[in-house]
């Protein structure tokens, strides 16, 4: 009697949790700041890995923002990951990824409706599917208001005593495909590669504009080189998301 019982109570609980819904991504990992990586890294409840450039990269900013999803709102873990060799710093990335798979899309990211920038390829931008990417230069700075994660950042750069540049080449994407997300910048220093710094840091009249880069050679010989890199990228970021 007490055996039927035992399997009686088996069956039960079996049953039970066989009902529960399961969640949409069951592996957690933190990528807390401190926490270097290769190759690649995954963050939160997260299935997306997303890829990495070469070398070892360090998370020096952390932060969880709130996203509406439709009706819902759904975590996204924000992530800044340096790579410093020799003091010097060779580039940055910023990552925002949801904890959580949405059936509802997410909004327009304006970015890829971007004009004004070296390369945009927008292969649509819709709540439900996006394939978009660019690359722009970037007044590469921190600001009163900005981010959690940014102010971070150059707190770590500042308590390191690594010098930052007054411009950075950003290759960013945006891709949404079957309730995963992925927004990416990927800077590049200019500095590490020996290209002279602009006589001026803003955005609008730094040589690295795009109405101005013309007339540096060596300058648009670097930006060039990032949109073959983009191209490439492009891939291994659309596999992150299933596409």
């Amino acid at each position: 009697m007490t055996i039927i019982k035992h399997l009686l109570i088996a069956t039960v609980v079996a049953t039970i949790g066989f009902l529960q819904p399961a969640p949409s991504w069951s592996k957690s990992t933190d990528a807390p700041i401190g926490s270097k990586h290769k190759s690649s890294i995954q963050i939160g409840n997260s299935d997306v890995v997303v890829p990495l450039p070469e070398g070892e990269w360090e998370v020096v900013g952390s932060d969880t923002l709130k996203w509406s999803a439709g009706t819902k709102k759904l975590n996204v873990n924000a992530r800044s990951l340096v790579k410093v060799i020799d003091k010097k710093l060779h580039g940055v990335i910023y990552l925002n990824i949801p904890d959580r798979k949405s059936i509802n899309g997410f909004e327009e990211d304006k970015f890829c409706n971007r004009k004004d920038i070296h390369h945009i390829v927008n292969n649509g931008n819709f709540r439900k599917g996006r394939d978009c990417w660019g690359v722009n230069h970037f007044r590469y700075n921190v600001w009163d208001k900005a981010p959690k994660m940014i102010k971070q950042t150059f707190k770590w750069f500042s308590d390191n005593k690594i010098p930052t540049p007054p411009n950075m080449i950003d290759v960013e994407f945006s891709v949404v495909n079957d309730g995963r997300f992925i927004k990416a910048m990927y800077f590049f220093n200019p500095d590490v590669d020996g290209i002279a710094q602009s006589r001026s840091a803003e955005w609008d009249s730094t040589d690295w504009h795009p109405a101005k880069i013309y007339q540096f050679p060596e300058k648009q010989a670097y930006v060039k080189s990032k949109i073959a890199w983009g191209e490439a990228w492009h891939k291994k970021i659309l596999a992150a998301v299933g596409k």
